[in-house]
């Protein structure tokens, strides 16, 4: 999440869309001095989220009130209340969901870096015999990624 005034707006969205179903695929914090709000956001709604690097990050700090006076990024990890922590530290680093469509089963799977790690970045460049491996391995259909915080879109044709 860039900031928590962006992510506002996707709130109103979804309420006024009523959206059935969304996938936060991770980084709730690190990028803003918001966290608690964007994270008590989506409990609240119950948005099914990833781990992300940043929110992993979060495992291995140690709050106390001098850190408070760090710069940056760094600020923002201890803002983050300690029930929030526990939920972080819950977040699952993959989500399959497995839909049947027109009769053929297709398998969705969303990863905050990749299906091997939370830290790798799968660009719209990536080699794709690369990526069809990962997503073999991972029996995928379609994947789902946001480590890169770039969005597109890419069709990877297949001889199947």
């Amino acid at each position: 999440m860039p900031t928590f005034w962006l992510f506002r707006p996707c709130c109103r969205i979804w309420t006024a869309k009523s959206q059935t179903q969304s996938i936060a695929l991770g980084d709730l914090v690190g990028y803003h001095i918001y966290p608690n709000e964007v994270i008590d956001e989506i409990r609240r709604r119950g948005i099914a989220t990833l781990k992300g690097n940043h929110d992993e990050k979060v495992e291995n700090i140690i709050s106390r009130p001098d850190r408070l006076n760090e710069s940056g990024k760094k600020y923002a990890y201890h803002l983050i209340r300690e029930d929030n922590r526990e939920y972080l530290k819950t977040l699952p680093a993959h989500i399959k969901l497995e839909y049947v469509l027109n009769g053929e089963k297709l398998n969705l799977v969303f990863a905050h870096g990749s299906t091997r790690s939370i830290d790798e970045y799968v660009l719209i460049d990536t080699d794709e015999q690369y990526v069809i491996d990962m997503m073999e391995e991972a029996d995928a259909d379609l994947l789902f990624v946001g480590h890169s915080h770039k969005p597109y879109h890419r069709t990877i044709p297949t001889s199947d």
